[in-house]
Order: structure tokens, then C-alpha cells, then sequence
């Protein structure tokens, strides 16, 4: 009985990760350049990955490997739609790759396009940090510039730099917030892009589908209190056990 009691638990810990994990993507359906995550059994047993926020492990997936239920989150970097907007400041990325983007930290990556210009005429993000080219950071002292297919950066007709573009192989790649990226571990090295095309005055949606989600959330919380109405059905019977045992004579 308590192994049958274990399994539907772990049933049920799995459709709640599932539930947190549907609850972020839908939060961020419409941040620019955001990326799903999915839960997945993983009968191979590998090693957990970070939350949708990318910051630490969640609680509910740390008990979920506590329990040793083979399941982890993963982040699927379909490209979603490029949109136009009309500002200067904004670029997608058509194709494979990541901005560099420079923090305290090291370097981090990201499809989120929105840049801005800081107070040194620098390009950077719209939380501050600062996007890299292939000088270093890229300073944009007038209005007259233009970003070609390339990522080359002509300022009155002259090149000035180039934005870096890299790439990683698949499943290399973890969430840091602020739609940022970085490698699994240390032994992960960024690479070159060149299956790509930079549009100025796009940027990239998220690849959320808010409504398939919502069927999936609706399935989700429908798995979740099949489970929980069959564990009250177990500890009732197991309940029911002791009792009866304790009237033996």
C-alpha cells in the first residue's frame, strides 16, 4: 500500500512542477525574446536543471528529485515571431544565436532585442547592461546608424563594429533571469554564429501559445486532482486498515 501511495505522490509532484512551469510561461507570454520551458520524464536520470527563473532549482523540482521521480524542466529555444516596430534600437535575431550581453558575472546571452542607449551613448540592454560587439562594448554617438543583415554597424556610412553573435550546441544553455542565459558548466564554449540574419527594427515575441497552454494547464490541473482524489481514496483505506487491525482481539 505505501509504495502505491509513493508512486501516486510522485504523480502528483510531477503535475504540480508541470503547473509552475505552465504558470511562468504564460507570465512571460509576452516578454520579448522569452523562451518556454517543458517537464519531462527522464528515465536517464540527469541532473536537474534550473527553474523557470533560472536563478536555483525550485522547491517543488528539488523534492521531486528527492523523491528520485525522473523528471526535469527544459527550455525549448524555438524561434518565436519576429515583429516590427520601426525603432531604430531594436534588432531580432532570424535564425540561430545570442546577443552577448556583459555583466558583474561574466558574459550572458540572450534573444531579447530592445536595446537602448545608456548615458556613454553605449548599446545595452533596457536594464542597463551592456551589449557587446566584436570591439568590446558598442558606443553609438549619433542617430544616423544602421545595423545591416550582417550585424555590422555603420555609423554615417562608416563601420564601426560588428554586434556578436554566438551559439552553443543543443541543451547547453541555463536560465539566469532577465531573459539572460549561460552555460551549463565552465567546460561550455560559445561559438560563432553564421546561421543567421539580424533585422533591425524587429524584435522576437516569446514562443508562448498562450491558448495551447491553457489546454495544457486545464489537462494539467485535471491529472492533478485525479491524483489527489486518489491518494485521499488510499490514506482512507489504509486508515481503514489500521482500525480493523486494532479490533483484533
Amino acid at each position: 500500500m505505501s509504495d502505491s501511495i509513493g508512486d501516486v505522490v510522485a504523480g502528483a509532484m510531477f503535475q504540480q512542477l508541470r503547473l509552475g512551469t505552465i504558470s511562468n510561461n504564460l507570465a512571460n507570454a509576452n516578454t520579448i525574446g522569452f523562451k518556454k520551458d517543458g517537464v519531462i520524464f527522464d528515465a536517464m536520470g540527469s541532473v536537474p536543471l534550473p527553474d523557470a527563473q533560472g536563478s536555483a532549482t525550485s522547491s517543488m523540482e528539488s523534492d521531486i528529485f528527492a523523491a528520485n521521480i525522473p523528471a526535469r524542466t527544459f527550455t525549448d529555444f524555438e524561434q518565436g515571431h519576429l515583429v516590427a516596430t520601426g525603432n531604430k534600437l531594436d534588432f531580432a535575431i532570424d535564425g540561430k544565436g545570442f546577443f552577448c550581453v556583459q555583466t558583474k558575472d561574466g558574459d550572458r546571452y540572450t534573444r531579447k532585442g530592445n536595446f537602448a542607449l545608456n548615458e556613454n551613448k553605449e548599446l545595452c540592454t533596457v536594464e542597463g547592461l551592456p551589449i557587446l560587439g566584436e570591439g568590446g562594448k558598442i558606443t553609438i554617438d549619433k542617430n544616423d546608424f544602421q545595423i545591416d543583415e550582417s550585424g555590422t554597424i555603420f555609423v554615417g556610412g562608416s563601420r564601426v563594429d560588428s554586434l556578436k553573435v554566438v551559439d552553443f550546441e543543443p541543451n547547453s544553455l541555463i536560465k539566469k533571469g532577465d531573459n539572460l542565459f549561460e552555460p551549463i558548466n565552465s567546460d561550455i564554449q560559445e561559438k560563432e554564429a553564421h546561421a543567421f540574419t539580424i533585422q533591425q527594427g524587429n524584435v522576437e515575441q516569446s514562443n508562448v501559445n498562450a491558448v495551447k497552454m491553457m489546454t495544457e494547464m486545464i489537462d494539467t490541473l485535471r491529472g492533478y486532482e485525479s491524483y489527489q482524489k486518489v491518494i485521499t481514496s488510499l490514506n482512507e483505506s489504509t486508515m481503514l486498515a489500521i482500525n480493523k487491525i486494532g479490533e483484533i482481539p
